[in-house]
């Protein structure tokens, strides 16, 4: 899930989709999301380009990155 962080952020924002299209704004995406850009083009080809559905599909399929040093 986004941190409040990253929901302030996001409503801040006017964008609710991402454009894969933009190179550099699948860029500031994957990092927003935590996530290596080829798995964000890969959410957003199997699920659309919703930034929450993209977001819960990487939190699902295991494919965001963790703090975690284990």
């Amino acid at each position: 899930m986004l941190e409040l962080s990253d929901m302030q952020q996001l409503s801040n924002m006017k964008e609710t989709k991402i454009n894969l299209h933009n190179k550099e704004a699948i860029k500031e995406w994957s990092v927003i999301l935590n996530c290596e850009e080829k798995d964000l083009i890969h959410a957003i080809m199997v699920i659309g380009n919703s930034i929450q559905m993209v977001d819960d599909f990487l939190i699902l399929n295991r494919k965001k990155k963790t703090d975690d040093h284990v």
